[in-house]
């Protein structure tokens, strides 16, 4: 089992680096009551994320899950490629709303209620596409054994996952705005245009490696 844990702590710590959690959260580093608004934030993403996590454990049921951890390589790429066209989508509806997306982030100071809603519905979003958490979530089906240890595992993974927004939200209660403007700049600038051509890139992989293996 300590093998399965540090595999799931592991997949944690690389999936923590998420842009879609990543990128708001050093947005709303600046402005009042920016700890407050970033401690929202990151509860949204935790439970939301915490949540789907045991449906995924215990409503979906094991037998469903084990068989999605060894698909047919036909199947592997049919979702290969279908996950790729789809982020390919994604992109191209991000790319068409950039200037939307810069003048929002912007003026991004929303209450604590909104940015508690924000984090849950960011986490919503990303959930069905999630694959590192996936990958997780299998291993603990097949090497923890007992409810009360797999949903510690589960909880782990997500305290691991929102460890950045809590970095955040240190560097924002010490009021260490220097570091924080200069990131939140750059976010600001770029973002709108970054992510849009890295789920692109992403996603035109996927799609290409999906049609070449069938």
């Amino acid at each position: 089992m300590a093998g399965i844990v540090v595999l799931v702590i592991s997949i944690a710590a690389l999936d923590s680096l998420n842009p879609s959690t990543v990128i708001p959260a050093v947005v709303l580093a600046l402005g009042p009551s920016a700890p407050r608004r970033l401690f929202a934030f990151t509860t949204g993403v935790f439970l939301v994320s915490s949540l789907g996590g045991i449906v995924l454990l215990f409503a979906v049921g094991r037998p469903l899950l084990t068989q999605l951890s060894h698909p047919s390589p036909h199947t592997r790429h049919v979702v290969e490629l279908i996950v790729g066209v789809g982020l390919v989508g994604v992109a191209t509806v991000l790319w068409r709303l950039r200037a939307r997306v810069h003048a929002a982030l912007q003026g991004a100071h929303p209450g604590g209620r909104s940015a508690l809603a924000l984090g849950a519905a960011l986490m919503a979003i990303e959930l069905p596409t999630a694959v590192p958490y996936f990958a997780a979530i299998l291993a603990t089906v097949e090497g923890v054994r007992g409810i009360v240890p797999e949903v510690v595992v589960v909880l782990a993974y997500n305290v691991v996952f929102v460890a950045p927004l809590l970095g955040v939200l240190v560097l924002a209660a010490r009021t260490d705005r220097e570091h924080l403007t200069r990131a939140s700049v750059l976010v600001r600038r770029w973002a709108p245009v970054a992510v849009p051509v890295g789920v692109g890139c992403i996603g035109l992989g996927l799609a290409a490696i999906g049609a070449n293996g069938l």
